[in-house]
């Protein structure tokens, strides 16, 4: 009789019955019972319930249990476990650009290399999408930490070598975050929390590289999560605040402008907008805090109009989630409307990382603003990809240099003349321009020298109170 499909031998159960022979003797039966099919399905479902389906390579729960008996074991001492998240940097871009089949095959490409970095005694496991884990022990010495960082760096060069699938050509990188049992956590939650911190923070450290948790990050993760529940009910308790900075002009110091800064006063606290900014992103609530940056500009100029003020353009920052968001521009066109100011009340200011996060969809926003008379500044002017075709490809009225652009051009000559053969090409397209961060007379000098209209910085005003500033200007 041939085998059952997938089976490699037979498994018999034997099984014995009593019986009655003839003349009422005892006996007994013996039955075999063919159970290879049943075995074979058994040890499929054990396979599946253990094994990544994409990769092969265990999965978490396996990974787990693995986990969990390798601290029984180091327990007694002489070893530590270091415990490695592994993010593959920006694969939702391959996904979304290249399609799921794409990423799929990149995916069982990756952990084919991560399993070949392997050191001895350790093993590997796909958590979900493109987030993998690894369990290396390591010697209980002072030396662990650098033991763990030639490993993950031993790692990081096998996953950053080029990769091919058909025309297409990419380099892939890795963020990853490392805990160690028992220093950090003595249990599989704190040990997986620890090396989670870990990796958020060489995520929030520009990515591709490794970070070895510390009780800082614990503490900054406590702080993020306080921060971000409370700013669910910023706008509800009326904690937010907004604050103008004077743009002056660069040749009477005049003040010809103001940008709208955001901040956010908590329970007696000003929390620095570098901590509540980014967490607005993350959590999806920045269009909601730009929301309320809008209105309170357009309430603030109406209240000026109305007391016979000069009218100054506020400068509104607009993130890369707005630009993105349906609707954004309308939003300020009816708010424009609704307090009956010129288009020339506001303008707009988007960074390069904003206008280049998602292209087409920053320059239909910008077009729209465009053609409603509302000036597009692009912000942080020279940080990354500033160039003549730069200014050309998005609908821009005028650009905001970066403080560390006018920084470098007071030690290095060769920056100034980098900068002034970009602003001929600004003031070719009859663009305005400002200059940000100025907080000495050299940067003040440098900037009138190569053309810059407007200036903003420490050396004219900080930025302060919106009801301040019209008691002084």
């Amino acid at each position: 009789m041939p085998l059952p499909s997938g089976v490699s031998h037979r498994e018999l159960m034997v099984s014995f019955k009593r019986i009655r022979g003839q003349d009422d003797l005892p006996g007994c039966a013996v039955v075999l019972t063919d159970i290879s099919e049943r075995k074979a399905h058994e040890q499929e479902l054990l396979r599946r319930s253990r094994y990544d389906g994409l990769t092969g390579m265990i999965n978490r729960s396996y990974f787990s249990e693995l986990l969990a008996e390798a601290m029984d074991k180091a327990r007694g001492g002489g070893r530590l476990l270091a415990v490695v998240g592994i993010d593959i940097d920006h694969f939702k871009d391959v996904n979304d650009t290249h399609g799921h089949l794409v990423g799929d095959r990149l995916l069982f490409d990756l952990a084919r290399r991560v399993n070949q970095a392997l050191p001895p005694e350790s093993c590997a496991a796909r958590f979900g999408g493109d987030e993998f884990v690894m369990l290396v022990p390591v010697s209980d010495t002072p030396q662990a930490p650098q033991e763990a960082l030639r490993m993950a760096q031993h790692l990081h060069e096998q996953l950053s070598q080029p990769w091919s699938h058909g025309t297409l050509n990419l380099v892939p990188s890795a963020s990853m975050g490392i805990a160690f049992f028992p220093t950090h956590a003595v249990d599989l939650v704190g040990l997986y929390q620890c090396a989670d911190l870990a990796l958020y923070e060489a995520k929030r450290q520009g990515r591709d590289r490794t970070q070895i948790f510390t009780d800082r990050l614990l503490t900054q993760a406590t702080r993020r999560l306080e921060l971000s529940e409370a700013l669910r009910h910023a706008v509800d308790r009326q904690e937010l605040r907004l604050f103008l900075q004077a743009k002056v002009d660069a040749r009477t110091l005049e003040v010809v402008g103001v940008e709208a800064l955001l901040r956010w006063q908590r329970e007696g606290e000003m929390v620095s907008p570098a901590e509540f900014i980014p967490l607005a992103e993350e959590s999806g609530r920045i269009a909601e805090l730009g929301a309320w940056v809008q209105e309170a500009c357009c309430q603030w100029q109406r209240r000026r109009l109305d007391r016979g003020l000069a009218l100054l353009p506020v400068a509104i920052n607009a993130s890369s989630r707005e630009l993105e968001t349906k609707g954004f521009c309308e939003q300020l066109r009816r708010l424009l409307e609704r307090y009956e100011l010129p288009a020339q009340a506001v303008e707009i200011e988007v960074t390069e990382a904003a206008m280049f996060n998602d292209r087409n969809s920053a320059i239909a926003e910008m077009k729209a603003f465009r053609a409603l008379g509302i000036n597009v500044v692009g912000d942080d002017f020279g940080t990354g990809y500033a160039s003549l075709s730069y200014l050309t490809e998005f609908p821009l009225s005028g650009i905001k240099i970066d403080p560390t652009i006018i920084r470098s051009m007071t030690v290095d000559h060769r920056m100034k003349l980098l900068v002034e053969g970009l602003m001929r090409g600004v003031m070719s397209l009859g663009m305005s321009s400002v200059a940000e961060g100025i907080e000495t007379l050299e940067q003040q000098a440098l900037a009138r020298e190569i053309g810059v209209e407007a200036l903003q910085g420490w050396l004219y005003a900080k930025a302060i109170p919106a009801d301040a500033f019209d008691a002084e200007h």
